[in-house]
């Protein structure tokens, strides 16, 4: 069902992919009209419109837009969005965090889409770049090999031992005869609670008339044993986060029905991401197994726990302020921290190691991406060879051929370097025509299929943005051949010279780069587009010093579109 908006108050209804219902109201009576425009574009971002798919989110959207009312009206605005002004805009980007902005922007876009009631200037900044960028976040370093063993090793345990204590409880329960007059055995006790649930001492006691035998610490034993607590439960779900690398708040709301039983030990899991929405993953046969064992594991308890609560995957049963109860949503952060204190499972320094699945998954991807080669006896020519005699013996450098190949490369590479840090070589008609008389003879004799300096003037060797000394020298390509770079990669070549007359190119090649940087994260756009886009801003400079007017008429001519370059379908921006 798509999001609602409802006016006096402004208020935003929603109904999110698993079903839940939310109604968010904004803060009425200082800009409602605004306030009403801003939740109808925050509607077209909500499920299933949009991504934003918890009321949480929801929430933090509808903050943003009542400071953004708050603020803009504080300082003299009156009206809808239609009648926001850039100054105005900006002022309180300026003065906002980072989320608050992010979020107002991506609410005034998805108006703008929408309706168009923005005016060019305030959409140009909406569109351009932001005022407070997001904070830099170190990443969660990987839990060491040793550590990562250490965990593993302990779940296994907890779960074999849990499970095996799970099937000797229900074997003792299947061989008990009904309690004699005496009292109960260990085996009429798991007779009784795998035939009705969970009991403690009084309960037993006040449905019998006769005490069990055994005492509470035996009997809490089998009801541990017969319906798995926090514990057992922690220990799967650290081994399923190992197996699977799930991201934490989908393994925690997992439901048994989520999961699709393909045969054998094959099995396709649907979760939810809570930034994102539902992703699937196809387990590996050892957390199939894994999980196929939690379903009998838990399968007594989800007999006697109540209706809602069935379908919950860790679904698990405690003894909670004195009563007995079930729980099956989310595992919270200290119970994972006293788990580890309890197992005494510490680091490779030595001190206690801290839990967090964030950092689970992190080693996941990790040891995932290297497992071909880490760990692995096929990474190793000899097992019985250390890396350093390996390294020594196969990797290093062992004939002249293969020496010449990679000082080639090293060389290469060095001078690309080099060309890059040269300055551009930018001239005018007379200075141009003055370099081509100027060429060495060799290049001006050259055979009859390689141009003449003369072609540097008239403008037959013109690439896209440059005049190219020799089309053919093979500088990007085979020797005698046309060059087949692309339009850009002149900036950086030896052969290029600028002159006015490409002026208008070079202006196209920069709005081009601009569009790549709306679209591209930085550490891509860096190493892609970033030294051309510095270069092409150095010869805009000298063309602006040396003919400012012909610079001048090139501007005008430009549009800023892809179709003005020659493209491949992979190199256009949206």
């Amino acid at each position: 069902m798509p999001a609602e908006v409802t006016e006096n108050p402004p208020t935003i209804s929603c109904v999110f992919s698993r079903g839940a219902a939310a109604a968010v109201a904004a803060e009425s009576g200082v800009n409602d009209v605004l306030a009403a425009q801003l939740l109808r574009g925050l509607a077209d971002l909500v499920h299933p419109h949009g991504p934003l798919d918890t009321v949480s989110t929801v929430r933090h959207y509808v903050h943003a837009c009542q400071s953004l009312v708050r603020e803009v009206t504080a300082a003299g605005h009156r009206g809808g969005a239609e009648r926001l002004t850039r100054g105005r805009l900006a002022e309180f980007w300026w003065s906002c965090g980072h989320r608050v902005e992010a979020n107002s922007r991506r609410v005034l876009a998805a108006l703008d889409d929408s309706t168009g009631l923005l005016s060019g200037q305030v959409r140009a900044l909406v569109q351009g770049r932001v005022f407070n960028p997001a904070p830099s976040t170190n990443p969660l370093p990987p839990y060491t090999e040793n550590e990562w063993a250490m965990l593993r090793r302990t779940c296994r345990e907890i779960v074999r031992e849990a499970f095996a204590e799970h099937r000797r409880a229900l074997a003792a329960a299947d061989a008990a005869a009904a309690p004699a007059a005496a009292g109960w055995s260990y085996a009429d006790v798991c007779r009784r609670l795998a035939g009705s649930g969970p009991r403690s001492a009084v309960d037993l006691h006040s449905e019998d008339g006769h005490p069990p035998k055994c005492s509470g610490a035996d009997l809490e034993r089998v009801n541990r044993a017969l319906f798995p607590a926090t514990d057992t439960v922690i220990a799967y779900v650290l081994l399923f986060t190992t197996e699977t690398g799930i991201v934490p708040d989908g393994i925690t709301g997992l439901r048994v029905s989520d999961v699709d039983w393909a045969g054998g030990e094959v099995s396709v899991v649907t979760y939810h991401k809570g930034r994102a929405s539902t992703e699937s993953i196809t387990l590996t046969r050892r957390a199939s197994t894994l999980l196929r064992q939690w379903l009998r594991h838990s399968a007594l308890s989800r007999r006697f726990a109540p209706e809602d609560r069935r379908d919950g995957m860790w679904l698990r049963h405690n003894a909670h302020g004195g009563r007995r109860k079930w729980f099956n949503g989310r595992l919270g952060t200290e119970s994972f921290a006293h788990w580890a204190l309890r197992r005494e499972l510490v680091t490779d320094d030595g001190d206690p190691l801290r839990l967090n699945r964030q950092r689970l998954r992190t080693t996941f991807e990790v040891l995932r991406n290297r497992r071909a080669w880490i760990g692995s006896p096929r990474a190793m020519v000899d097992p019985n060879h250390t890396p350093q005699v390996e390294g020594d013996r196969y990797l290093s450098v062992s004939t002249e051929q293969q020496r010449a190949l990679l000082d080639g490369v090293i060389a290469e590479a060095q001078g690309d370097l080099l060309r890059r840090a040269e300055a551009p070589r930018v001239l005018d008609a007379d200075q141009l025509a003055a370099a081509a008389a100027g060429l060495p003879d060799a290049v001006a004799q050259a055979d009859g299929g390689r141009p003449l300096p003369a072609g540097l003037v008239d403008g037959t060797t013109d690439a896209f943005a440059a005049a190219c000394i020799d089309p053919l020298a093979g500088a990007h390509g085979p020797a005698g051949e046309p060059c087949p770079a692309r339009p850009w990669v002149c900036l950086l070549c030896p052969l290029a010279i600028f002159a006015p007359r490409h002026a208008a190119n070079l202006l196209r090649l920069r709005a081009y780069f601009a569009r790549q940087w709306q679209e591209m994260p930085g550490a891509e756009f860096a190493p892609v587009f970033g030294p051309y886009a510095r270069r092409v801003d150095d010869v805009i400079e000298q063309l602006r010093q040396l003919a400012p007017a012909e610079l001048a008429a090139a501007a005008r001519t430009v549009t800023d579109q892809d179709a003005e370059l020659p493209l491949r379908p992979e190199e256009r921006t949206s």
